[in-house]
């Protein structure tokens, strides 16, 4: 993960790998070593990473691309979800969809790298965050913080509600205006707010949100966002962060609400499992403290495959067209790095 200027190289071991002997250890300095050659610059590379002829610093082309499912699939499958929301089964659902990626030469290690360093440039208020795992690659950059502890401060954030962003910054002005004023982010947006306190009541105490939602500016789309904390009692010991992860994911942000119903209707309605994608992934220490986001705005890219993911919140008043558009605005995170 990285944050600010400052980043984190976790390594998973098993038991039995370490005792064989420090083979790991190698590999781990060389992985090591070669995400810093992949992240300087060379020389006549230019700032983003790739040479001006697009030479061995450029990151693997994109041949072509297909929606999974189709695009009038999906919007029939956000119709039938909105149905469901009108009906009365449900007050929200987030429908994802799925891009596939065919590229020119596999994904690699530095390749890695030379996203994560872009994404950082690109959104640097997100948290950037990448791991391997035998074959596959996960990165992305996510504005969506689940939980954070350290020690008795503990915080969490209800992002929901989402609008497109201008460069204008008059533009973006009123912008901003029309998703505050919007009836249909708000209520999606409170849904959020209400499970998140409600969660943190329990395993906390009591859980205060801002008094009014803000707006989280990105560099294409602007998301309605409520900063929300936890009020310890002072003899209160704090939870384990894990604890804290268990009890909040998933959120309506990801999944709907009621959250047993929203999963149903999303296993009813997608064709693929989600997998890595709008779980948990962050970072814990011996005394309970961490963070974890969810990850969001990512990619999965495995040899020459990569798989791009994006969501939109359904509620009764949605609109399968602005859906669409909301989701191409997400998968834009990743495909506007990538150059």
């Amino acid at each position: 993960m990285a944050e600010a200027e400052s980043a984190h190289l976790y390594a998973v071991l098993e038991g039995a790998e370490i005792a064989a002997g420090p083979g790991w250890r190698d590999r781990l300095e060389r992985l090591g070593e070669e995400l810093e050659r992949g992240i300087a610059p060379a020389d006549g590379a230019g700032g983003n990473g790739s040479t001006p002829d697009g030479g061995p610093l450029a990151l693997p082309g994109i041949l072509q691309s297909c929606d999974q499912p189709a695009v009038e699939e999906w919007m029939r499958r956000v119709d039938e979800l909105r149905s469901d929301v009108s009906d009365g089964r449900l007050q929200k659902v987030v429908a994802a969809r799925t891009v596939e990626l065919g590229l020119d030469r596999p994904f690699g290690t530095l390749d890695l790298a030379r996203i994560a360093e872009r994404l950082r440039k690109h959104m640097p208020t997100c948290t950037c965050f990448a791991f391997l795992r035998g074959g596959s690659i996960f990165f992305g950059a996510t504005p969506e913080l689940l939980i954070s502890r350290r020690g008795r401060r503990i915080e969490t954030l209800a992002l929901a509600g989402s609008i497109a962003s201008d460069p204008s910054p008059e533009r973006r002005k009123e912008l901003e205006r029309l998703l505050l004023e919007s009836a249909k982010d708000r209520l999606e947006h409170d849904l959020v707010v209400r499970f998140l306190v409600e969660r943190l009541d329990r395993s906390c105490g009591a859980a205060a949100p801002s008094s009014a939602p803000g707006v989280r500016v990105l560099r294409n789309v602007l998301h309605l966002e409520t900063p929300i904390r936890a009020a310890l009692a002072e003899a209160a010991e704090p939870p384990h962060v894990l604890r804290l992860v268990r009890a909040l994911h998933p959120t309506p942000a990801v999944a709907g609400s009621p959250t047993v119903d929203a999963l149903a209707a999303i296993r009813r309605t997608e064709d693929r499992d989600r997998g890595w994608y709008a779980g948990p992934v962050g970072w814990f220490d011996g005394r309970g403290d961490g963070e974890f986001s969810i990850a969001l705005r990512s990619c999965l890219a495995a040899g020459r495959k990569g798989l791009l993911y994006s969501g939109a919140g359904i509620v009764a008043d949605s609109d399968p067209d602005r859906e669409l558009a909301e989701t191409n605005l997400k998968l834009d995170a990743i495909l506007g790095a990538w150059g």
